[in-house]
């Protein structure tokens, strides 16, 4: 009908832009991959190029029949041209309904590879957006068109990692978007940037890891507010539980506990069907970390009750284990993590049974240690007597609960080698055959029998010998600079480096003793910690009949005493404070 329109007509110019838009409309809905209308582009493009030409044409035209232009250019794939087209339009064209959608549409076009220009094109066009869907009207973007392209644009920008404009264009949505719909623009934002960097810290070393890490906490905590936020804009809507279980969750994963556990409380008073369980364990985790420690075991201890055999208690049994440690209850703790590994449906692929693996063995290494500990207040080193036999049992219970770390930890070491955890725990199942070797020593003072006193001996020496192994391993693969990254490895090397010198002087190999506690010394000659390895070198040297160079390492040991750090923290990693360690040095020099 429009194409019947004469060209003398004063209609024709309408008549010519109607049939664009008409066009316009037809590529889009055949998709850019097809090669129909392309004759009907250029056609058209001509057609449009002829009316600017003619004189008078009013300025109202021509702005639509540059964004026609653009609109074609850029369904032909002449991105440039397109952008040109709008780029124009928008600067001469001020305040023209036509100028705004040409904002817009310049915008998605360069946004794949410009995001920063988007996103200064977006703000310019919210800029002159008048604010209500009553007072905005545009025949060329509808105010449905007009929000779907903006919400596109900000998931589009998040979706691809450009999180800071994905925000800052989040942040810039006025009406006709609703409040609503910003805010939740923002914390999806929030969530996914700190997702993103999580997954970026998995594949850095661990100096700059944690770095990573910290800035993705703080972006689980915008996401929480953020959610907070709209729970409470929605809070008459079907969305409310599923709002506040969300932000609860983001705190959470934030180490916002403060926050995270009075939204969980919140939440669980709305009886929310479906989300107890998590809505529970979230709170008791919270709680946990905030070192409320019996408190925490109220929600916990409710959803192992209640849903036995739902997901999320599995990480209730976990948790509580560590809050009942926490509290002095080792039997009970040790129970909710059998419960989780041998009694319920778990398997070895799930994330619980493996943590709860590990800390089994975790739990049971503390737990040998403890009653060793016990054992030497007991009186285990007397030489005879009532006080000896009590410390005798009370280390043969620590080398039972010592022999069930070793079998959890090294089942956990195999099943998930590549796995964080997997660096303590085989410094702990060192640590374990170490402490292990004790008891048969302890016992050999007491037995006169020569076949019990080999038997004993044996078994002593083989758990050192595999102690030694397990340490020097793991110095090997602590000493690499890409796994030696970070406190946590640099503090199980140096105990590495000590704890293989004292299984060596266990087992009365003093040169080589000396050796070892040589290597920590030079590693570590301006820490606390060497002090302990002088001590120890001396005592190697009177057991030699040295005497003289135990005099003179521990002169050593004064001198370095003086050059270390005055900030040092010496009770951190020796049993003494600066203070005391040099009176002590000169007692022993009159051994």
């Amino acid at each position: 009908a429009a194409g019947q329109v004469r060209v003398g007509s004063l209609l024709y110019p309408q008549a010519v832009i109607l049939q664009g838009r008409i066009l316009v409309e037809m590529l889009r809905n055949v998709g850019p991959d097809s090669d129909e209308g392309v004759t009907d582009i250029t056609a058209m493009l001509e057609r449009l190029t002829a009316l600017l030409r003619r004189e008078g044409l009013p300025p109202a035209l021509a702005a639509q029949v540059h964004l026609l232009r653009g609109l074609l250019w850029e369904q032909q794939g002449d991105k440039g041209a397109a952008a040109g087209e709008f780029d124009r339009l928008r600067r001469f064209y001020f305040g023209y309904p036509e100028a705004l959608a040409a904002t817009i549409f310049h915008g998605d076009l360069v946004r794949p590879d410009s995001p920063r220009e988007a996103v200064a094109l977006y703000k310019r066009a919210l800029s002159q957006v008048a604010g209500t869907d009553e007072a905005y009207h545009n025949a060329w973007l509808p105010a449905e068109q007009f929000r779907q392209r903006l919400s596109l644009a900000v998931d589009d920008l998040s979706a691809r990692g450009y999180f800071a404009e994905a925000l800052e264009l989040a942040e810039a949505l006025i009406p006709p978007f609703s409040h609503v719909v910003a805010v939740e623009r923002k914390a999806s934002i929030h969530r996914a940037w700190a997702q993103h960097l999580e997954t970026q810290a998995r594949g850095e070393k661990r100096a700059a890891a944690e770095k990573t890490r910290a800035e993705a906490r703080r972006h689980w905590r915008e996401a929480g507010r953020m959610g907070y936020d709209l729970a409470s804009l929605r809070k008459t809507t079907r969305w409310y539980l599923d709002d506040l279980a969300r932000a609860a969750d983001d705190y959470r994963r934030g180490q916002g506990y403060v926050a995270a556990a009075h939204i969980y409380r919140e939440l669980l008073r709305q009886e929310p069907q479906g989300r107890e369980p998590e809505a529970l364990v979230g709170l008791g985790e919270s709680l946990l970390a905030l070192g409320k420690v019996q408190e925490a075991l109220v929600p916990l201890e409710r959803c192992r009750e209640a849903f036995p055999k739902h997901p999320a208690t599995y990480h209730a049994r976990l948790i509580a284990s560590q809050a009942l440690e926490e509290l002095g209850q080792p039997e009970p703790a040790r129970e909710l993590l059998m419960d989780n590994l041998y009694r319920f449906a778990l398997s070895p692929q799930s994330n619980e049974w493996r943590d709860s693996l590990f800390a089994l063995g975790g739990l049971m290494y503390r737990q040998g240690l403890a009653l060793e500990s016990r054992s030497r207040l007991a009186g285990v080193d007397q030489p005879e007597g009532a006080a000896r036999r009590q410390g005798l049992m009370l280390l043969e219970q620590s080398q039972a609960a010592l022999g069930e770390a070793l079998k959890a930890l090294r089942e956990a070491v195999q099943r998930y080698p590549q796995h964080p955890q997997t660096l303590a725990a085989r410094y702990c199942i060192a640590e374990a055959l170490r402490h292990s070797a004790k008891l048969p020593r302890k016992r050999l003072a007491g037995v006169t029998i020569e076949t019990s006193r080999a038997a004993l001996t044996r078994q002593m020496e083989e758990q050192l010998a595999a102690a030694i192994e397990q340490y020097s391993a793991l110095i090997a693969q602590l000493s690499d600079e890409e796994t030696n990254d970070g406190p946590v490895a640099q503090g199980l090397l140096r105990n590495c480096y000590f704890g293989r010198a004292d299984a060596l002087f266990d087992l009365a190999r003093y040169e080589e003793a000396i050796e070892a506690y040589s290597a920590a010394t030079n590693r570590y000659q301006h820490e606390p910690a060497s002090l302990e390895a002088y001590v120890q070198i001396a005592s190697c040297y009177r057991r030699l009949g040295r005497t003289g160079e135990a005099r003179g390492t521990l002169e050593q040991a004064r001198v370095v005493l003086g050059r270390i750090q005055p900030q040092a923290d010496f009770l951190a990693t020796t049993r003494f404070s600066r203070q005391d360690w040099l009176p002590l040095l000169d007692w022993l020099r009159t051994l």
